[in-house]
Formats: structure tokens, C-alpha cells, sequence
């Protein structure tokens, strides 16, 4: 009740300005969806494939993978606020000003602060899978890639799937790294949310913030949709 009650005064709080103050919530909120459903999305993706190349890591043991996933701890470790303002210090200047200036850096700060989440995700799968099953397919002469794509992709799919859509929910939300590291022209729905909520009413605050709830929702059931559609033909 804690948790969900809260949510639930911001339908009461909404509703106190009338219908039409969605109408405003959504006239200042529509230029930030594109936006941040592809920066999310695509930080998904990027989140559940280094993810993967970690978690692949456990399947052989390796030290470095370790090490990596180490690495990949602590900077999940790290305040927003610290890592957005490294990011700054260390883009901002002649040589990083391609990464500083567009998507990249927002894109960086995703994967460096999510990651460390998708590699333990997908990592607990792998570690699923009997070695012997690799080492058989190795000993009739299988290549690597054609055993990762054949044998053991498929079988984590379902890991792989959850990182992706943690990864994708994490990079919607996220405020403290973004709003440090934002380039100009950039639109993100939190942002827009926490940079109007200081001087506007009660009731467009949470008018916007349950816009963002929707949009959000509505993203992440579009996912969810796509996959049973897809087990659905191949089962087919």
C-alpha cells in the first residue's frame, strides 16, 4: 500500500484540473516521445547485447569477463550525478564533441549505469546450460559462432528477453545521469516532467506524470505483445 497508493492519489490530484488538463500535459509532453522511446529502446538493446557478451563470459570462465563484470558493478556503484558529470568532464572537449553533442553520450550513461544488471541476468542463464552440451557440439568440429548461434543463444533466449526489457523500463526512467548529460535539442519525458513540475499546477504535474505512465506502459506491453506473437508463429 506504501508503493501503490501514492500512484493512485496522482489519478485523484489529475483529475481536480478536469479532462482538459490532459490536453495540456499532452501538448507539452508529445515532442519528448519520440525521443524517448528510441533512446530507450535502443538502449535496451544495447544494454541486453554487452550484457550478453559479459554473460557469455561465464560459460567458459573466463578471468576477464570477471574483471569486466567487476568494472561494470562499480560504475552501477556509482551516484548518477558523479557519472553524468565524468561523462561531461571527459566528452566535453575537441575529441569526444561527436559523442558529447548528439544521442551517444545519453546512450553511454545508459549502458554504463544498466549493464552490470542484464550481465547477471543473462550470466544465470548461461550458467543453466550443461558444459557438456557445448563440449559435444565442439568435439564433432562445430565451430564457436555457429555453436553460440545454434545452441546456445536459443536456450538463453528467455534471459536475454528479460535483460532487454529491464534494461529498456531502467532507460525510461532514468533522470540522474540523463539530466546531467542531455544535449541541446534533446526531449526526454523525465526530464520534461522534473524541469516543469517546480512552477506548474498540482494537477498537470500529475496530469504529465501519468502520461508518462501510460506511454510507458503501453511501450513495454507493445514488447510483450511482439514476443507472444512471435512464439506464436514459430509454434505455428
Amino acid at each position: 500500500f506504501s508503493a501503490v497508493l501514492p500512484i493512485l492519489v496522482l489519478f485523484a490530484q489529475a483529475f481536480q484540473g478536469g479532462i482538459g488538463v490532459f490536453g495540456t500535459a499532452y501538448n507539452l509532453l508529445r515532442h519528448s516521445f519520440s525521443d524517448t522511446i528510441f533512446l530507450a529502446v535502443l538502449g535496451g538493446i544495447m544494454i541486453s547485447l554487452v550484457g550478453l557478451v559479459v554473460g557469455l563470459g561465464h560459460f567458459r570462465k573466463g578471468k576477464v569477463s570477471g574483471y569486466f563484470e567487476g568494472l561494470l558493478l562499480f560504475i552501477f556503484a556509482i551516484p548518477s550525478t558523479v557519472y553524468g558529470i565524468s561523462l561531461i568532464k571527459f566528452y566535453n572537449h575537441s575529441f569526444g564533441h561527436v559523442i558529447y553533442s548528439s544521442y551517444a553520450i545519453i546512450l553511454i550513461g545508459y549502458v554504463g549505469k544498466f549493464t552490470y544488471i542484464a550481465s547477471r541476468i543473462i550470466g544465470n542463464g548461461v550458467l543453466q546450460i550443461p558444459p557438456s552440451l557445448d563440449e559435444s557440439a565442439e568435439i564433432m568440429g562445430i565451430f564457436y559462432w555457429t555453436r553460440l548461434r545454434k545452441i546456445i543463444i536459443p536456450i538463453i533466449l528467455p534471459s536475454l528477453f528479460v535483460a532487454f526489457v529491464i534494461g529498456l523500463i531502467l532507460s525510461l526512467g532514468e533522470l540522474g545521469t540523463t539530466i546531467m548529460v542531455y544535449p541541446p535539442g534533446t526531449e526526454i519525458m523525465s526530464i520534461q516532467v522534473f524541469t516543469i513540475m517546480a512552477n506548474a499546477p498540482e494537477s498537470l504535474t500529475s496530469a504529465m506524470v501519468l502520461l508518462v505512465l501510460v506511454v510507458s506502459i503501453l511501450l513495454v506491453g507493445g514488447v510483450f505483445l511482439m514476443r507472444y506473437l512471435m512464439g506464436r508463429r514459430k509454434s505455428s
